[in-house]
């Protein structure tokens, strides 16, 4: 499964371990390189069922690259990695009002996350 846009292409691993871009690009000020290794939308696994997604669904997958770049590194804000994250969302093709609920779960979760990649 291949995902692509405008500034990507992300591959899923066929080990079944995640994701990786095929080259390096840039989205909102995130510098993600080839190879960066994520394991699709990490939301919580609630949250993407009421809204009948998986953490695999294409539509989500660079959205969710970006943001796990963004939590890592630091680059970026928090509340700025999670703007992107949304914005990213629906030009994926999430609807505004799944994105929304997409948003406030990484708003509300997301700390525990952000917090661990900048020790």
């Amino acid at each position: 499964m291949t995902t692509s846009s405008a500034r990507a292409e992300i591959s899923f691993d066929p080990c079944g371990r995640g994701y990786k871009p095929a080259t390096a690009f840039v989205a909102g000020g995130v510098a993600v390189e080839a190879g960066f290794w994520f394991d699709g939308a990490s939301a919580p696994r609630f949250t993407l069922q009421i809204l009948g997604l998986s953490r695999f669904d294409p539509r989500l997958i660079l959205a969710a690259c970006v943001h796990d770049k963004a939590y890592q590194s630091g680059c970026v804000s928090r509340r700025e990695a999670d703007l992107l994250f949304y914005n990213l969302l629906i030009q994926g093709g999430v609807t505004r009002k799944k994105a929304c609920v997409l948003f406030q779960s990484v708003r509300k979760f997301g700390w525990l996350h952000y917090n661990k990649s900048k020790k």
